[in-house]
């Protein structure tokens, strides 16, 4: 068993980290060739040289309109920065369209529309200039899904630990090896396949329910503090020029509401399920 551990984990684990770290960055495209911007016209024309140019140079990037009247691109590592930054000066209204283009597989391009206020909502920097205490509490619950999680997932190989030490430290570097690209899905079935075969264990079936369980307890905690943190700043956070009032009940919808349900669910967990699971577990 330590064998195949060793063979199928933690070395793939060792070369993996190796090679990450080791890596060469790709050097950053030169866009001197290529129109920042175009007319809108000029967008919709599908034989536009400047369209043709970002198509063959970026698989995905991105097109919004601005308030004269033209179309403005950006690629995907410097979008958050630039147009946060033609937000702030009025370049891009809210009501301007905002156009995600991409390419598949098979080399046929798709595109997405929607207006600057609502394409805001897929990064944090650019939904908080809209919705600053909304944007802060949907980050809480991402936040406490994820920390949940984690702990959680310690929390089960402390409780594998107590009776099999062994599957414990197989847990451990399972779920470790699962975020090693190429590797993950090796090492997952390894390790299914050792604590089957020596602790009568299903590892996918145990990592799930902890993922599962840890996420439902830190989603309403994480939204509470988040929401607490954009009520705290919402008034000294920077807003864009044609931001709309957020609403009323914002404290009653990103901080109350999540606190109650977050206290029902982990009283629920405490004095309900975990009685329930740790009697199935002494049968």
């Amino acid at each position: 068993m330590i064998l195949a551990v060793v063979f199928f984990i933690v070395i793939p684990m060792l070369k993996a980290f190796w090679a990450f770290i080791t890596r060469e960055p790709e050097p950053p495209k030169d866009l001197t060739d290529l129109q920042r911007e175009i007319s809108v016209e000029e967008f919709n024309d599908p034989e536009n040289a400047g369209r043709k140019k970002w198509e063959g140079e970026f698989p995905r990037f991105f097109a919004i309109e601005t308030r004269g009247g033209g179309v403005r691109f950006y690629r995907p590592e410097d979008m958050v920065k630039e147009v946060r930054a033609a937000i702030m000066d009025g370049s891009h209204p809210a009501h301007a369209n905002a156009h995600t283009r991409w390419k598949d597989a098979e080399g046929k391009w798709h595109q997405t529309t929607q207006s600057v206020a609502e394409f805001a909502r897929s990064a944090f920097k650019l939904n908080v200039l809209y919705r600053p205490s909304w944007s802060h509490a949907m980050a809480g619950l991402k936040w406490g899904m994820l920390i949940g999680i984690c702990l959680k997932l310690l929390d089960t190989a402390a409780s594998l630990a107590v009776v099999a030490p062994g599957a414990a430290l197989c847990f451990l570097i399972a779920i470790g090896v699962c975020f090693i690209p190429r590797v993950g899905v090796v090492g997952v079935i390894v390790a299914t396949v050792v604590m089957r075969q020596f602790y009568q264990g299903n590892f996918i079936m145990i990592a799930f329910v902890s993922a599962l369980t840890g996420a439902v307890l830190g989603c309403l905690p994480g939204m509470t503090l988040g929401g607490l943190i954009g009520w705290a700043r919402r008034s000294r956070l920077p807003l864009a020029p044609d931001a709309e009032p957020e609403g009323g009940a914002l404290a009653l919808k990103t901080i109350l509401l999540p606190f109650a349900g977050g206290a029902a669910v982990i009283a629920l967990y405490l004095l309900v399920f975990n009685p329930w699971a740790m009697a199935q577990l002494s049968e």
